[in-house]
């Protein structure tokens, strides 16, 4: 199995091959695997306010429409970006269209793939269980505000960690790339003694939620193999997020 990490999406500089695996774990695709798990039909993505506007106002029935900018929720949309709002009362049956400061853009830069996975430390194990024996794996982080941060890094070394190489080994990159960044952040995180939580409380992202009162979302995306529900992109459609459970 070829693995390859990008960071945050500009590093994106490889041929679209095999699977893309999207990481907003603050918040992004925690809340489409948690919609998605709460019965949502499916969640679309958009990069701009002014699109996921223009997407609602075509489909029918009305969509939700959900997302946040700088981590508050936006004027006139139905759903934030807090996991704890998806539940099966609001969103079982619906549509969604989503956008978000880091993660739907992530999700875009993207574009191209065969198959386009949302993972999150909720749906860890089943996201790894879904790539075990494809040939090229592309994970994309999304950072926040332009610039790599640590708990998208943390979970991509969590993934490289549990997958398997062509000879049965553990993936074990090499010195001085992306891969060996997340490898090493994640076994780092292992022997800290913290909890998920606690670490994300020092990372970019986290400090942000925690200064806009989020703080009890951290535990939420912390709840790791929470959920088999992944959500995944095929090819030849639109930008939108489905359930499979693998």
């Amino acid at each position: 199995m070829r693995l390859r990490v990008a960071r945050i999406p500009e590093e994106l500089d490889w041929p679209r091959r095999g699977t893309a695996v999207v990481i907003d774990v603050l918040r992004a695709t925690t809340v489409i695997t948690r919609a998605l798990q709460a019965g949502a039909a499916e969640v679309f993505v958009c990069g701009e306010i002014e699109d996921a506007l223009d997407l609602a106002s075509r489909l029918e029935p009305r969509p939700l429409l959900a997302g946040e900018r700088n981590c508050e929720p936006i004027a006139g949309f139905d759903l934030g970006n807090s996991p704890r709002e998806y539940e099966s009362a609001m969103v079982a049956g619906k549509s969604l269209v989503m956008t978000t400061t880091n993660g739907t853009r992530a999700v875009l830069a993207a574009d191209g793939f065969p198959r386009i996975l949302a993972a999150s430390f909720n749906n860890l194990a089943a996201v790894c269980r879904h790539l075990e024996g494809q040939t090229e794996v592309s994970i994309i982080c999304a950072g926040t505000d332009g610039a790599p941060t640590e708990e998208d890094t943390l979970l991509a070394g969590a993934i490289l960690a549990a997958l398997p190489s062509g000879e049965g080994r553990p993936v074990s990159p090499g010195p001085g790339t992306p891969e060996r960044e997340a490898w090493d952040l994640f076994f780092g995180h292992l022997s800290s003694g913290l909890t998920l939580a606690e670490r994300f409380k020092q990372t970019r992202g986290g400090r942000n939620l925690v200064a806009a009162g989020y703080d009890d979302d951290l535990q939420e995306c912390a709840r790791v193999d929470s959920t088999t529900t992944i959500g995944v992109i095929d090819p030849d459609g639109p930008m939108r997020f489905r359930h499979i459970t693998p």
